[in-house]
């Protein structure tokens, strides 16, 4: 029988587990908004699918070695994601209006802040 969980003191979102799983995340405060739902997982336990509340379908496919290789969300977002030998990230390609591809120096240097100059107080 499905249970449901809540997290918080003030009981703002609420799961549902099913077989030990989650399977539905809700937010509650004046009424009931679903989150995502129909979550439904690989047999060692990654997360395989689910849909957000707002309809878009999430689906993460696995490679040989049971890493996330491909994961599409609708039509919105298409990623391929490569590993080096070691199961480290080498490459994430974003396969959505052409192609894009980061390796793990160009996302480090993009998401790193830019230095700002130091000033002396004068």
């Amino acid at each position: 029988m499905p249970t449901s969980p809540s997290w918080g003191s003030r009981k703002r979102c609420q799961g549902q587990l099913t077989q030990g799983q989650l399977t539905q995340v809700t937010q509650v405060k004046t009424g009931t908004t679903t989150l995502a739902s129909n979550a439904s997982y690989y047999p060692n336990g990654a997360l395989a699918q689910f849909t957000y509340g707002n309809g878009i379908v999430h689906t993460m496919t696995q490679n040989a070695r049971q890493l996330p290789s491909h994961s599409v969300d609708g039509s919105v977002l298409d990623l391929s994601t490569v590993f080096d030998e070691n199961g480290n990230v080498a490459a994430i390609r974003k396969r959505c209006q052409g192609q894009l591809t980061r390796g793990p120096q160009e996302a480090a240097t993009a998401t790193r802040p830019r230095k700002l100059p130091l000033i002396a107080n004068t």
